[in-house]
């Protein structure tokens, strides 16, 4: 494995009629990769998988957050959520109301999209006010 480019990575994935990929086997750092950091940005760039999205769904589930009060907060609301992936950082929102909307709705954790550390968040919105409204 000296020249990752050259690797040939199909066994360890397929692809099927729908386009989805499902990945064949758990991999191991010094067996099946000599670097899993530099091998896997190569192996999905080859398939076409964004890795940080990747990462995001499957590396780094949102029910296993512990629980931080500046940096996590519990949903409070049934309205649904939301994960949003931008370049530097992706975040989840909770929907405050039937309207769906990223305008109407509060935060519950930022992460950075390189290092996937938590960010600290802002003053949360007034639940107490939106409850109200909600109520009325």
């Amino acid at each position: 494995m000296n020249n990752n480019k050259e690797k040939d990575y199909s066994s360890y994935y397929e692809i099927d009629d729908d386009g989805v990929v499902h990945f064949l086997k758990t991999w191991e750092n010094g067996k099946d990769f000599d670097d899993l950091e530099k091998e896997l940005p190569i192996m999905f760039d080859l398939i076409g998988i964004e890795l940080v999205k990747w990462k995001i769904k499957n590396e780094y589930p949102t029910e296993q957050i512990p629980y931080k009060k500046d940096y996590y907060r519990k949903p409070l609301f049934h309205f649904g959520d939301e994960i949003v992936i931008g370049d530097s950082f992706h975040y989840k929102v909770e929907y405050l109301s039937n309207e769906k909307s990223l305008s109407n709705s509060r935060m519950l954790w930022v992460r950075n999209n390189g290092t996937f550390n938590l960010i600290k968040l802002d003053r949360d919105v007034d639940v107490d006010r939106i409850m109200s409204e909600i109520k009325n």
